[in-house]
């Protein structure tokens, strides 16, 4: 990298070039002197070896690991898919302990996206709930610790985000970003956008007598969901009290099979409605059950629209739900963009969710 002219007569410019010039020589995770060190060697202020060795890591020449010291990244070593080497380092994918397809399916694309990019990749299962104290025990304890894809976020308090930006590595989180803001990188579902894409679906349908069948904890996610579908309700000059709701209420990780059939039998307990709109694929087949047992059919009697997919049930089943789907694959090559290339991309990355129109909504445009 050539050194501006205005630097080269300044002990920055000289360091910086200097150093630059044992990267070039160095092999991949070569450890460089401390900060300390490089301050009596070349005989500069520490303000300004710091000040360089921003600049390199900002460049993606060095990786800075807390406790561990400064490192190499050569950058003149590509990978076949034209992605840097990630300091020959290992990525670890921390993930909740608890089984759905979803995270199934996600922690398998990872694994495949960690092979393609010549990545090592370190699994780390935790509670929902984790204060992911033993993320912080792992970088301390491991080696070559590159980067980190997080996918458990329910604590993701202000103090948390801090002390994840203080770990000295890129990190990305596949879920919504919280209110505070912060300077991780976030990749995630368009909440948002699958709430409204589902709402309209079913009011360009000409349904107006909709229930809401809530079968996960309202977290930053279900918040998203609602605006959505409030905005799709604006649209069409509806309240969002015109939306009948159950007043049970799930709690954190509640089988939401068992809760889409509490809820959607409470609903039509209730009201007189031709359409559910639930928050998960197992809650619209406990809706399913719900009109079996009553007699009712989907979607002659009441019509269902719902989110995601699980081994191709929301095709196969009688009738085929229609979903709204967020590619996996676009979120995880987000994540390894971000990972590899920190800086080169924005910290909040919505990835825009698809309506799939199947059999469970009936049309009633001309029946009213």
């Amino acid at each position: 990298m050539a050194v501006a002219s205005g630097q080269r007569n300044t002990r920055h410019g000289e360091l910086k070039e200097m150093l630059l010039r044992e990267i070039r020589n160095s092999g991949i995770n070569t450890r460089l002197p401390s900060e300390n060190e490089l301050s009596r060697q070349f005989g500069v202020c520490r303000a300004t070896v710091n000040k360089v060795m921003v600049e390199l890591e900002r460049e993606r020449y060095i990786i800075r690991r807390r406790g561990k010291g400064t490192f190499v990244i050569p950058r003149d070593q590509k990978l076949e898919n034209g992605n840097p080497l990630l300091g020959g380092g290992r990525i670890v994918s921390v993930y909740p302990d608890f089984f759905s397809y979803s995270d199934w399916e996600m922690t398998h694309r990872i694994e495949l996206a960690a092979l393609k990019n010549n990545c090592e990749l370190v699994s780390l299962k935790l509670q929902p709930d984790s204060d992911l104290e033993s993320l912080f025990e792992l970088l301390e304890r491991e080696e070559r610790i590159a980067g980190a894809i997080i996918r458990i976020g329910f604590n993701l308090t202000g103090t948390l985000v801090k002390r994840l930006e203080a770990a000295g590595i890129p990190m990305v989180v596949l879920l919504p970003p919280p209110e505070f803001g912060g300077k991780l990188a976030f990749v995630y579902g368009d909440n948002r956008r699958s709430g409204y894409l589902k709402m309209e679906c079913l009011l360009r349908h000409g349904h107006r007598r909709i229930g809401y069948v809530s079968d996960q904890p309202l977290q930053s996610a279900g918040a998203l969901h609602l605006e959505g579908v409030k905005q799709a309700l604006y649209e069409y000059k509806l309240n969002y009290r015109d939306l009948k709701r159950s007043e049970l209420r799930i709690g954190n990780w509640s089988n939401p099979l068992t809760a889409g059939y509490r809820i959607a039998a409470d609903l039509l307990d209730r009201y007189d409605l031709t359409a559910l709109l639930t928050d998960s694929l197992p809650g619209a087949f406990g809706a399913l059950r719900v009109l079996y047992e009553r007699g009712l059919n989907c979607p002659g009697d009441v019509s269902i629209v719902t989110v995601g997919k699980f081994f191709g049930l929301e095709e196969l089943g009688c009738p085929a739900l229609t979903t709204t789907e967020v590619p996996g694959q676009q979120v995880v090559d987000r994540a390894f963009e971000l990972l590899l290339k920190p800086g080169q991309g924005g910290l909040v990355n919505p990835i825009e969710p698809v309506l799939v129109e199947r059999e469970s909504v009936r049309d009633l445009r001309g029946a009213q």
